[in-house]
C-alpha cells in the first residue's frame, strides 16, 4: 500500500453524474412539450329523460348547460329514423332565448307508438357530441 490519495476516480463520478442529469433534464423537457399538447377537450354536462305519454314522446332537459335549437334530435320508431333539430320541436315560448334550458320540453305527437320500438337520441352538433340516447320503449 502506497498510502497517497488520488482525486481522479471523484472527477470521473462527477462528470458522469453531470453527464446523466443533463440527459434526464433534456428528456423531461422533451416529454413536456411532446405531451402538453394532448389536451382534454371540455364536454357540454346536460340530463335529459325520455318519456312516452299517450301518443307523445317527450325528452325533458332536466339540469346542466343549455343546448343550441341545431341540436339534433333523432327518433327511432319501428326502425325508421327521423331527424329533426331541437328549434323544431320546442314551443314558441321556449324558442325565444335561443336555447333548450333547463325544464324545457321536447315534444313529438305521432299516432297510435302502442307495440313499437321507439329509440331516441340527442346530439349537440357543433362538437358532434351524443348527449341522450335510449330506448323509450321496447317493440
Amino acid at each position: 500500500m502506497n498510502g497517497k490519495r488520488t482525486d481522479e476516480a471523484i472527477s470521473d463520478l462527477l462528470g458522469t453524474m453531470l453527464l446523466l442529469s443533463v440527459a434526464v433534464s433534456v428528456f423531461s423537457v422533451i416529454s413536456l412539450n411532446t405531451l402538453s399538447g394532448i389536451s382534454l377537450e371540455e364536454h357540454l354536462l346536460v340530463t335529459i329523460g325520455g318519456t312516452l305519454e299517450g301518443n307523445n314522446i317527450i325528452l325533458t332537459h332536466r339540469g346542466g348547460e343549455s343546448l343550441p335549437l341545431e341540436s339534433e334530435v333523432m327518433f327511432t320508431i319501428a326502425g325508421a329514423q327521423l331527424n329533426f333539430t331541437a328549434g323544431q320541436l320546442l314551443d314558441d315560448k321556449s324558442k325565444q332565448d335561443g336555447l333548450w334550458t333547463v325544464g324545457e320540453l321536447i315534444v313529438y305527437n305521432r299516432t297510435n307508438l302502442t307495440g313499437l320500438r321507439i329509440e331516441a337520441t340527442v346530439v349537440e352538433v357543433k362538437d358532434d357530441t351524443t348527449l341522450f340516447m335510449g330506448i323509450l320503449q321496447h317493440g
